[in-house]
């Protein structure tokens, strides 16, 4: 149970890490 918690956390962590700078670069050039 505690292990799956894990594997959802760092996929959550790895999604922010690559949809953070893409959301960032769409905002800087619609801005």
């Amino acid at each position: 149970m505690v292990q799956g918690g894990v594997v959802r956390l760092t996929s959550l962590i790895a999604l922010a890490i690559v949809v953070l700078p893409f959301a960032a670069t769409v905002l800087v050039l619609f801005d």
